[in-house]
């Protein structure tokens, strides 16, 4: 039974990272067209967009790191 829950164990860390790497790649895209179609002053003026940005950013970072400290894409760092 060790051998089915290690597959499973690594399964779905598989699938979170590759979650997690899909959607700090849509953050990122909004981040930017946001930034792109607002502009920086009228971006940062409303409070969910500032959360948008923080997410995005600690996302990257976190992608960053976890694939620093693994050799590979994906993470191991988790900030939420």
């Amino acid at each position: 039974m060790e051998g089915l829950e290690e597959r499973l164990s690594a399964n779905t860390n598989r699938i979170r990272n590759q979650a997690t790497l899909y959607f700090t790649y849509i953050f990122v895209v909004e981040l930017v067209l946001k930034l792109i179609g607002l502009g920086p002053k009228a971006y940062v003026k409303d409070g969910m967009n500032i959360l948008d940005g923080f997410i995005s950013v600690t996302s990257v970072i976190e992608l960053y790191y976890g694939s620093q400290s693994t050799g590979e894409e994906g993470t191991d760092l988790n900030l939420f």
